[in-house]
């Protein structure tokens, strides 16, 4: 049974019949749905192809190596096309049995009027939690977001795997919720960019080009902190406070030696 399919006829459904519809009713028959979609939901690969088939058409062609012989050595960009795959399961339970009712849970909470939107939800999710990282104005930022974003999907496994299949309908009610406060917190970094982050974010691209990247698609460290330059990039195992940002304007002259940064 193919998703698209499914929400295409639930979606065709009159307005009529969705009227007939109470809530419990409508409950049974999504829950009844995912029951169905179980053995398909079970195969690991099923949300990143999900995941995948929402993303814009871009070209996967390999970046041609153009760089110093210390670039050429150096691994980062295997790794972070390697890491990015990871954060498919960003607020999801790692277990997919627990998928079915974690989904349930996310659909059910999802304030969107219509049928085909509120079991898009979970995916909805998966893209705000790659977003919130993606767009962190300062290494500071993302290494607080990752941080929170790996502490929530703990959180959620470990009430999906301690509470069955009532933790994973709750967990995904909740998942809901952290997906808002992420989209709340990037909006107000957003409107409240101070200087410094604006300096980052031209460090960021400038990066973007000289990796061969197009900066107009960089709007952040971006989702590996790939476009941070090296001598900004501080340990990851250092767990910043909050949603934190840089001062103003961040003093980072300790963190090099020389002026070949900008030469």
């Amino acid at each position: 049974m193919r998703l698209d399919k499914l929400q295409k006829n639930l979606a065709s459904k009159s307005v009529k019949d969705s009227e007939s519809f109470t809530d419990k009713s409508f409950n049974k028959i999504v829950i009844g749905i995912l029951d169905k979609m179980e053995p398909l939901i079970g195969n690991p690969k099923f949300l990143r192809i999900l995941a995948e088939t929402q993303k814009p058409v871009k070209s996967e062609l390999p970046i041609s190596v153009q760089s110093s012989s210390k670039d050429i050595m150096d691994p980062k960009p295997h790794s972070a096309k390697r890491s990015s795959s990871m954060f498919a399961e960003a607020l999801m339970p790692v277990n997919p049995r627990r998928w079915p009712a974690f989904m349930a849970g996310s659909a059910m909470a999802s304030d969107m009027p219509d049928i085909k939107d509120k079991l898009q939800t979970p995916l909805d999710n998966l893209r705000v939690a790659k977003e919130y990282l993606e767009t962190s104005q300062s290494d500071l930022q993302w290494r607080a977001r990752l941080w929170q974003v790996a502490q929530d999907t703990t959180t959620i496994n470990f009430a999906s795997e301690i509470g069955g299949d009532v933790g994973s309908f709750g967990a995904g009610t909740a998942s809901n919720k952290i997906a808002d406060g992420y989209m709340a917190e990037m909006i107000d970094t957003e409107v409240t960019k101070n200087p410094q982050e604006k300096l980052n974010l031209e460090m960021f691209k400038q990066t973007a080009r000289e990796q061969g990247k197009d900066d107009s698609d960089v709007r952040g460290t971006g989702l590996t902190r790939e476009f941070v330059p090296d001598f900004m990039q501080e340990d990851i195992c250092e767990r910043p406070e909050g949603n934190a940002r840089p001062n103003s304007w961040e003093d980072t002259s300790y963190r090099y030696d020389d002026e070949s940064f900008f030469n």
